[in-house]
This record gives C-alpha cells, structure tokens and sequence, in this order.
C-alpha cells in the first residue's frame, strides 16, 4: 500500500467505501504546495507541507509554528546543507555542542595549516611580554614579577624559563616561580639553582604549572635571588613565559 503523507491545510474527501472494503488509495501521490516565502505565508496551518522553491528544501510546520526542514532525511549533511551523518567521512558546518562524552575511536586529527588557534580552542596560546627586571642593590630572598598572563575559565598548562644576568654580582641562590600573586614565590611550581659564588647568567631550569579556573585570573613569573655586590636583572632576552589551554 501507498504511504501517504497529508497536509492539514489540504482537504481529500474519499468514499467511505473505499475505506469498509479496504482497498488501496490509488492516485499520483499528494502534491506540496509551492512557497517562496514560507515564513511570511499567510495562509499557513500548523501540519502543512510545503516546497520552498528559494531553496528546493521541503519543509513542515511544527506544532509551534516553526517551520522544519524535512529535506534532510533524504540528504547527506555538508558545510551548507543539513542532513543525515553516514558512517563515511563527511564534513560538517557550524558549531557543535555535546552535552555528553565524545571518544573517538580513531583519535582527534590536529590542525595542520599552522594558522594561530583562537580563543577559548584547545591549543591556544597566551604569551608574557616579559621585561628586564632589577633586583636591589643588595639582595637576601629578594623577589621580582618578570612578567604576568591572564588566562581565561578553562584549564592551562603554564611555563617559564628565566634567565638572570649579574653584571657583578655573586649569587648564593636564584629561584623562579609560576604564581598567582605578584613578587610571590609559590613552592608548588618553584625551580630553584643553588649554584655557589658563581658570576655567570643563572638559568635554574623550566617551571611548569597546572591550572583549573572558572574566571579570569592572572598568573606571574616570580624570580628570587640571595647574592652579593651590584644588583643583576631578570633578563627578558634569555627568558620565557607562556601557557597552553588543554581544555
């Protein structure tokens, strides 16, 4: 038998004859009116069927008075078209939200054009514009902010790499921290260089950070030093800072 797909605002009148015996509506089908301008067509009735011949798409009008693109059953999806997923590669347009877990079972392909990853995307980067930084004359636990990065809500991995010059100065201890409070160690992410009476630039190593934030908040490079003699400086040349949203 036929399937037949009926518009509200269609009137069929049948013999209740055809009905009692039973048998099969027979016929062309059932033709959608024409619509160039669905969503200003007066005469419109929640239930109808039309044909928008702006865009060849076949469309029913809900329940709330929206109309549905009821085209896309019979359509793959692409950048421009809605449309049912295939199990072949396909390539979708617009933004996508999940409100439960995705495991993708071949892995997550990375971006291989090397253009800059926006905002709030996984990989994006902030970077410090990092300064010389003196410490003082004479110095024992002595801090600096050699730097500072806001990261946005989402989580961050952070790193620095300070270097420090003492033009002639004697160091006992150089320390760097990622903190989030200005000219204030913080020991979870501290690198120290215990290095004795040594005169040479002083580079303790990479400090790596993890953070987990629901609002904008601000992180610094922290550097400390106990020496002897002419103050030396945190030295922007030899020095980085900057942190990658994994999430």
């Amino acid at each position: 038998m036929k399937k037949l797909l009926v518009s509200a605002a269609l009137l069929f009148t049948f013999s209740s004859s055809i009905f009692a015996q039973g048998e099969e509506l027979r016929g062309g089908g059932v033709t959608a009116p024409s619509i160039s301008d669905k969503d200003n067509w007066e005469n419109s009735f929640k239930g109808d069927i039309i044909l928008d011949t702006s865009d060849n798409n076949f469309y029913g009008l809900d329940n709330t008075g929206t109309w549905r693109n009821i085209s896309a059953v019979s359509t793959e999806a692409s950048p421009s078209t809605s449309g049912y997923v295939t199990n072949t590669d396909q390539t979708f347009g617009g933004n996508k939200t999940f409100n439960g877990s995705i495991t993708p079972a071949g892995g997550i392909v990375g971006k291989t054009d090397g253009a800059p990853i926006a905002q709030g995307l996984i990989g994006e980067k902030k970077t410090a514009t990092l300064s010389d930084t003196t410490f003082a004359a004479t110095g024992t636990g002595f801090n600096v902010t050699g730097g500072s990065i806001t990261l946005t809500p989402g989580v961050w991995m952070a790193f620095l790499k300070l270097g420090a010059a003492p033009p002639s100065s004697t160091w006992t201890l150089f320390q760097q921290s990622i903190s989030t409070i200005s000219a204030t160690l913080q020991t979870p992410s501290l690198t120290r260089d215990q290095s004795t009476g040594v005169t040479n630039a002083r580079f303790p190593g990479t400090s790596v950070a993890y953070f987990n934030v629901s609002s904008d908040t601000t992180i610094y490079a922290v550097a400390s030093a106990d020496y002897t003699g002419t103050a030396g400086n945190v030295a922007s040349a030899h020095s980085q800072f900057f942190a990658i949203r994994i999430q």
